[in-house]
């Protein structure tokens, strides 16, 4: 093989004397080479490598996502460590993307701890391919860098807000560490599961009996938070209230010299 026409830069980069780079990887095993992916497809991540195949299997097991074409890759700034987790998914319009990509994310989550930095809602038939089919994820990333995506990148934040809020019965998960002190408590005092509490219920729809109110305002002290009674009357739901704290917190007395417990393992 003499090289790539017309270009020696990457005929020499291509090529390691006789052999030829071909960017696979691999291993022997008892005299066979056994390949298990492309170096290109690789992403690095808190020092653990994945392969972007291997992401996509794991996100397209939940409900639906076998329906839905799917791209995972790695992204690295300017004097990065790290890769960032770029998730590409098909859909005529953005707003079509929302549901499932909140299930993919939660399943990336849920099964290996990875989190999605940055979604990318792509039009139908814009995933780019090799003449075999085989699917060019370099492409995408490049793309991705040079702002094709950005339009949308920009407008889908608001579209999965919109999504996980705007379903009448759902029950929305805490998020922040506040929502998630407060949501232990609701469930606790209430006697319910997790899963029967969201952020935006209030004590009318969970609990008619005002002793809970009480009894979770004095469950916070034991956690050196001290809220004024008045604060649950006018912020009726855990969002609210923890809305409330992370906003003011110079008019949440805190005890001087206390520690706070641990209110979560890890």
């Amino acid at each position: 093989m003499a090289g790539y026409y017309d270009n020696p830069v990457s005929t020499q980069d291509a090529f390691c004397g006789e052999w030829l780079r071909t960017g696979d990887l691999g291993f022997m095993r008892e005299g066979r080479l056994c390949v298990t992916g492309r170096a290109k497809d690789i992403i690095f991540i808190s020092g653990r490598n994945f392969y972007a195949h291997d992401l996509e299997n794991v996100a397209q097991k939940v409900e639906g996502g076998q329906s839905h074409r799917i791209a995972i890759c790695g992204w690295r700034g300017p004097e990065a460590e790290s890769d960032k987790l770029l998730l590409f998914l098909a859909a005529p319009k953005p707003a079509a993307a929302a549901a499932i990509f909140l299930k993919l994310k939660k399943q990336l989550q849920e099964v290996l701890g990875l989190t999605v930095d940055i979604a990318v809602p792509v039009k139908s038939g814009g995933f780019p391919k090799t003449s075999s089919g085989k699917l060019q994820r370099y492409k995408l990333v490049e793309r991705f860098e040079q702002g094709t995506f950005d339009e949308d990148i920009e407008k889908f934040p608001s579209l999965l807000k919109a999504e996980e809020e705007g379903s009448p019965g759902r029950k929305i998960p805490p998020r922040t560490f506040t929502e998630k002190l407060l949501h232990k408590f609701w469930c606790e005092e209430l006697l319910l599961s997790p899963e029967e509490v969201g952020i935006r219920d209030t004590f009318a729809e969970l609990s008619s009996k005002s002793i809970h109110a009480v009894s979770i305002l004095a469950g916070l002290e034991n956690y050196n938070i001290f809220l004024d009674s008045q604060i649950i009357k006018n912020h009726q739901s855990i969002a609210e209230i923890a809305g409330y704290i992370d906003k003011h917190p110079a008019r949440v007395r805190c005890a001087e010299g206390g520690k706070r417990k641990k209110v979560f393992g890890g």
